[in-house]
């Protein structure tokens, strides 16, 4: 067991190995020492051991040459009752890229919403010659005088982002906010999406931890926040194409009026209407990382 360094700490010895203070440079810097580890069975005895002996030399927290101790390994050597200690010095960024981690799904299916306008009347045939009724794009006509309209598949575009954030972001003021955010509809560009497309429809969040540098639990929060959209559109009326915000409701006002020619009471649009339902916000107020 080649060992350039002994030392002793409450009657263990550890020895630096040969291979040890192998440094790297560039954009992920590290430095590494290896020690052998005698006089002892117990794998976090040397452990301790080998943390000493770093806080020895290079103080608590142990640093070197401006990064941190960030992660140690003890493993125990083949036909002798010793162990290798392995001590890596590396930018705590390193360590944390896990926790801030950014994870993107998206799912795009169809739900259902009953239509009462077609998009064109393409084709109408009545039997013993009788004239066609015009019924100006509705569907299905009932005794009322009104469309009750066809149940139609329609694209439901949903994603969610998954965050971590510190312990601190969700405040009890923080989350009293997210909540009355739940169910607005963005009123700035957000993710490639234009104004009144994008749902807010809530986040789930809960607490994780991991394991810093020197042992000892760290808590964060993972975060997913889920969206659902809905584009714009424009909406043939009157001759003219009205523009409705995705999440907008539309409503048309229908009048009866006596056709003199057939006698038959007939149903027509007369006003088109829209409504805003939901209200706005900027999205940017979540403080999102936006995948590119």
């Amino acid at each position: 067991m080649a060992s350039c360094i002994q030392k002793i700490f409450d009657g263990i010895r550890i020895g630096e190995a040969l291979d040890s203070r192998e440094r790297e440079d560039g954009q992920n810097p590290s430095y590494t020492e290896r020690y052998y580890v005698e006089g002892t069975s117990s794998s976090a005895v040397a452990t301790e051991t080998g943390r000493a002996l770093m806080v020895h030399k290079y103080g608590s927290p142990p640093t070197y040459n401006g990064l941190p101790l960030l992660t140690t390994r003890t493993e125990p050597l083949r036909g002798v009752a010793a162990w290798r200690f392995e001590a890596v010095f590396q930018p705590l960024e390193v360590q944390t890229e896990e926790v801030a981690e950014s994870n993107y799904s998206f799912s795009s299916t169809s739900g259902t919403a009953n239509v009462k306008y077609s998009l064109e009347t393409v084709a109408a045939v009545t039997v013993d010659g009788r004239p066609v009724r015009n019924f100006y794009n509705g569907i299905n006509r009932n005794d009322a005088g009104g469309y009750d309209g066809v149940d139609l598949f329609v694209p439901t575009p949903e994603f969610s982002m998954k965050q971590s954030h510190p312990m601190g972001w969700f405040s009890r003021s923080a989350r009293v906010l997210i909540s009355t955010l739940v169910g607005c509809i963005n009123n700035a560009p957000f993710d490639g999406y234009a104004p009144g497309e994008l749902m807010f429809k809530g986040i789930d969040a809960t607490t994780a931890r991991y394991t810093d540098a020197y042992g000892v639990y760290q808590w964060y929060w993972q975060a997913t926040y889920h969206f659902a959209a809905s584009p714009n559109t424009f909406i043939q009326f009157g001759g003219q194409d009205v523009p409705k915000r995705g999440w907008d409701y539309s409503w048309i006002l229908v009048e009866k009026w006596e056709n003199t020619e057939t006698g038959d009471e007939e149903s027509r649009p007369v006003q088109l209407n829209i409504e805003r339902v939901y209200r706005t916000m900027d999205f940017s107020a979540l403080c999102l990382k936006l995948p590119q």
